[in-house]
């Protein structure tokens, strides 16, 4: 915003008040708007305040300073004439930019705008007026003579050495995420530990998944999990000890129930064998998946553990009480309780409770107490303890040096790392392979400071390898490297820090070239690191090279630049200017109705700009401008910049518009009513003249809306409040002509319908499973039009048209709710109403019985005799059957519904079948026949000479008359004989002798 100031005096008086206007109309004395002046200046000179004006457009621009004295009169104008320039800066959303926005200011200014990158990312390019001027942070527009608009933006893309968040180091691979939410992993990848979906290692980070809100990863030794945001844990890799949870994968999937929501870390360990994952939940609790070694400590997974560490035979772990348990192999002390013998269940180390941070190497273990202590035991073959008052190892906690200002530790298999609150690293134990970083590949019992760098802030390790994260998100790694576990794009073992990168061995170079030339190649291209990339440059006919701009710095008017050694991405742009020397021609003409000055053939050196006046005759307009064919609107001036080539330009003009446009409205395609007050409103206007270009709405045909551009629908909110509503439109066209307005209605119901129902005229039950609804319901806003039922309340039949009445079945024998619930023309929908009943539903009992006997049933039904009956039941009855054997026969059981020999106790759910069975007790058998009466086995069995009748009772059953000769066998050596007679021979049983009672043994029947 220009701000200005002037000074005035007065011969006469004192100056009292001054106006500042930006046209030369003089105003009277007595107008309104004159400002009082500040009398602050030397020599009797009156000085206004600054004075700030507000202007809308570019361009030159004059203001005009009044002042009046005490007797009224005004001066003359005093006059500042200046040009006004615009420059638009922006930036995306990884960056800033000094001045964002549209700045007005004084064309003869210097504007200098500053770009900064957020953490992670850094200046991919920035843009002047669209062209690059390179990965600039400061950028100056030089004033000009002139008015001019400018634009600047400024992008950003992620720095690949920083923006870290975590690191997760395996046996031979590593996982890491960045402050983005994205994943990434490099090294071996022979069980697919690296989730990209192959079997191919990476000696650099690739990207694993498209998902941006993973949170924290879990690597083991050839499997690998993390979680996202919204809780759900994933993993990939070997699954061989099922420590995923399921089947493996080459790419993530799902392992945990959604159910668990309240996971808080994950930890993957194990061997390369025998591999194992815990997860542990707010509560303490863990969740164990795979081959968790046979001395881990299930039972302690109930209590409230808040952080786990796990060697490779044993585990340690931190309750929220303070104190540190552990568990496992104990054959370097490294349980830590003073004793030498392994434990299946957790034993607690030392007798401390500020423990807060615990770590385990292969066979020793470190502590960090809330004092800022650092603590080790176990194994110290290697120095990894950080003391050489031990020889092999310590089964208690030991402190390290008298300090106190340790914040973090990591443990590798026999080395030890340990951050300072300076932020310096330091390392003890093993360094073979360089995991110390300090440079020598010594091993040490002492800490050895890891560089010379005091800006660290986090640290881990694994096996022989090492990671830290500075404070500014960039990852660095040392040691063991020979899978490309480092990520440093080799396989070489590393003795000090280096940094780690995402997409290291690849750059991307960026070519674009401004109005008059080309280059080659153009747009963006992707380099492999090291290689060299050469470009061309070209101008067009009638341009010429003017200059070319690397990464924002002039390289001169250059046909070819190569880029050699690519270690960066790049911006190259080439500038080009008409040719001076070339003149083009410019045609101009105008249609019936309009005029063009200058008009016909007009010759301009190359560069340099023609001004075109356009303007339209009586009674006509300007429809439109063609500048070589294509249109450019209702133009009253066009102006040929920088000329290069010849040009045409026609003007239009059209007979003058005096026709209101005609049209329509409908609300909601023409519905009757409506549940919200959000609506739907499609529009259609035409006229034929000049189009139809804007619209208004009207609630009540007085108040108007401003005027918007005209569209064939859009949204509206119709006011609060049910009833009809009533919206008007007004059309207008591209000459200003208003069409009468038009109307659409609609009534707004916001309130649902009300009703009942009832089943059978409200009887409580039924034998028959065809019912009656009868439905009342009414609606305050309007009709009810349709209803919908459900047996359940859940799952609902389609909606039907309203009725009074509705036959239905009911679904169920028993007891039955139907719901019911009402929709009117406005879709709003009731609460559902209800009314029950039971559906007695009646089923039959058959009964089928075989042999001498009868069934009774109770509650009473039938009384069945050999043969088949049935009888019916409601659903639901209790039957008891029970089963009397005839004479000569015995019960044999139940088939069917029932089974056994007691009573048939049966619930009539359904329709059931039951058969009983009687058996025969034979009294008598011939051959293996059996017959329950003498007579009948003489009748029916002894049809033949010589056959032989046993008995099975020791006495006759009963009376026999036999019609041919038989003899009789008595038991005891009696024999009676009975020789054939005229009539019939009788035997009446039982046989009595004098001698004493015998037994009848058989009857032999003679000829």
């Amino acid at each position: 915003m220009p701000v200005a100031t002037f000074t005035a005096s007065d011969s006469y008086g004192r100056v009292t008040g001054y106006l500042v206007t930006e046209t030369a109309t003089p105003p009277e004395s007595s107008d309104s708007g004159w400002n009082a002046p500040v009398q602050s200046m030397p020599s009797g000179l009156y000085g206004s305040p600054p004075i700030s004006k507000t202007f809308t457009a570019i361009g030159r621009k004059t203001l005009y300073a009044w002042v009046k004295d005490a007797a009224g009169n005004v001066s003359a104008p005093a006059t500042a004439t200046f040009d006004l320039c615009t420059t638009t800066a922006s930036s995306d959303a990884n960056g800033t930019i000094t001045l964002p926005g549209l700045s007005t200011y004084f064309c003869a200014q210097n504007r200098l705008y500053k770009i900064a990158p957020k953490p992670g990312y850094k200046i991919a390019d920035v843009l002047v007026d669209g062209l690059s001027v390179g990965k600039v942070a400061d950028y100056l527009v030089p004033g000009t003579a002139s008015s001019v608009s400018h634009t600047i933006s400024a992008s950003f893309e992620p720095d690949p050495f920083a923006n870290w968040h975590q690191v997760a180091p395996g046996y031979l691979h590593t996982l890491a995420v960045r402050a983005d939410g994205t994943m990434w992993s490099w090294g071996d990848n022979s069980s697919n530990q690296l989730g990209n979906g192959t079997a191919n290692a990476s000696f650099n980070p690739i990207r694993v998944t498209a998902y941006s809100d993973w949170q924290t990863a879990a690597a083991g030794p050839k499997h690998s999990m993390a979680r996202r945001a919204n809780g759900f844990v994933y993993g990939w890799g070997d699954n061989g000890s099922k420590q995923l949870g399921g089947s493996g994968s080459t790419l993530p999937v799902l392992i945990v129930p959604t159910s668990i929501t309240d996971l808080q870390e994950l930890y993957a360990a194990g061997t390369a064998s025998s591999s194992y994952s815990l997860l542990r939940k707010a509560d303490g609790k863990f969740v164990s998946l795979g081959a968790y070694p046979a001395n881990s400590f299930s039972a302690a997974m109930l209590a409230d553990w808040v952080a786990l560490a796990s060697g490779t035979g044993h585990g340690a772990a931190i309750r929220a009480d303070g104190t540190v348990w552990c568990w496992g192999d104990n054959t370097k002390g490294q349980l830590g309780d003073s004793f030498a013998f392994s434990s299946t269940a957790p034993v607690r180390s030392g007798s401390a409770s500020n423990w807060i941070k615990i770590a385990a190497g292969a066979t020793h273990t470190v502590g960090l107490q809330s004092n800022g202590t650092l603590w080790t035991w176990g194994d110290n073959s290697w120095g990894q303890l950080g003391t050489d008052a031990i020889p092999s190892h310590l089964p208690r906690p030991l402190q390290i040096g008298s300090g106190q200002s340790w914040k973090a530790i990591a443990a590798g298999d026999n080395h030890t790392l340990a951050l300072r609150a300076d932020g310096t690293i330091w390392a003890f134990g093993n360094n073979t392979r360089g995991q110390l970083g300090d440079g020598s590949g010594a091993t040490t019992n002492f800490p050895v400071q890891v560089g010379t760098d005091s800006d660290w802030k986090s640290i881990s390790a694994h096996g022989d390898l090492s990671f830290g994260i500075k404070n500014n998100n960039t990852l660095h790694a040392w040691g063991a490297n020979d899978k490309g576990q480092m990520g440093d794009t080799t396989t070489v073992d590393k003795l000090s820090p280096v940094l780690v990168a995402t997409n290291t061995n690849s750059f991307v170079i960026t070519a674009s070239a401004g109005t008059g030339g080309n280059i080659s190649p153009s747009g963006i291209t992707t380099n492999a690191v090291g290689t060299s990339k050469t470009f061309s440059i070209a101008p067009i006919v009638a341009w010429k090279l003017r200059d070319v701009k690397v990464d924002g710095v002039s390289v001169g008017a250059v046909t070819s630049f190569t880029f050699n050694n690519i270690i960066d991405s790049h911006a190259i742009v080439a500038l080009f200017s008409p040719d001076n020397t070339l003149t083009h021609t410019i045609t101009a003409s105008a249609g019936i109705g309009a005029s063009i000055s200058p008009s016909g053939t007009i010759n301009v050196s190359g560069g340099n700009s023609q001004l075109f006046s356009i303007a339209a005759q009586a009674n006509y307009r300007i429809i439109d401008v063609l500048v070589d064919g294509v249109s450019q609107g209702a133009l009253a001036s066009y102006t040929f910049s920088n000329m290069a080539s010849s040009h045409l330009i026609q003007v239009v003009a059209a007979l003058l518009d005096n026709t209101a446009p005609t049209g329509s409205i409908s609300i909601n395609g023409g519905a009757s009513h409506t549940g919200a007050t959000s609506a739907t409103v499609t529009l259609s206007a035409t006229d034929a003249a000049s189009g139809v270009s804007k619209m208004r709405f009207s609630l009540d045909n007085v108040n108007w809306s401003a005027w918007e551009t005209y569209a064939a629908s859009r949204s509206y909110t119709l006011p609060a409040g049910d009833g009809t509503k009533n919206l008007y439109v007004q059309y207008k066209d591209t000459a200003g002509n208003i069409s009468t307005p038009y109307l659409d209605s609609i009534i707004l119901d916001t309130l649902a319908p009300t009703g009942s129902v009832s089943l059978n005229s409200g009887a409580t039950g039924t034998t028959s499973a065809m019912v009656t609804a009868t439905v009342s319901a009414s609606d305050s806003g309007g009709s009810v039009s349709q209803m919908q039922f459900s047996w359940d309340n859940i799952t609902w039949q389609a909606w039907q048209s309203y009725a009074a009445s509705k036959s239905l079945t009911v679904p169920v024998a028993g007891f039955n709710t139907l719901y019911l619930r009402f929709k009117d023309a406005a879709g709003n929908i009731s609460a559902a109403v209800n009314d029950s009943i039971v559906y007695n539903m009646l089923v039959a009992l058959s009964l089928t019985v075989n042999g001498n006997g009868t069934v009774n049933s109770n509650p009473s039904g039938f009384t069945c005799g050999s043969g088949s009956c049935s009888a019916t039941y409601a659903s639901g009855t209790p039957v008891t059957l029970m089963a009397t054997p005839g004479f000569g026969s015995t019960f044999g059981g139940w088939s069917g519904a029932c089974s056994g020999t007691g009573n048939c106790a049966l619930t009539m759910t359904g329709n059931k079948t039951v058969t009983t069975t009687f058996t025969l007790i034979p009294k008598a058998k011939v051959g293996s026949k059996g017959f329950s009466t003498l007579q009948a086995a003489y009748d029916d069995g002894a049809t033949t000479d010589n056959a032989v009748i046993e008995l099975l009772e020791g006495s006759l059953p009963g009376a026999f008359t036999a019609g041919r000769g038989i003899s009789v066998t008595l038991e005891g050596g009696y024999n009676a004989t009975y020789g054939a007679v005229s009539s019939q021979t009788m035997l009446q049983a039982p046989v009595r002798l004098k001698a004493g009672t015998v037994r009848v043994k058989r009857i032999k029947v003679k000829q």
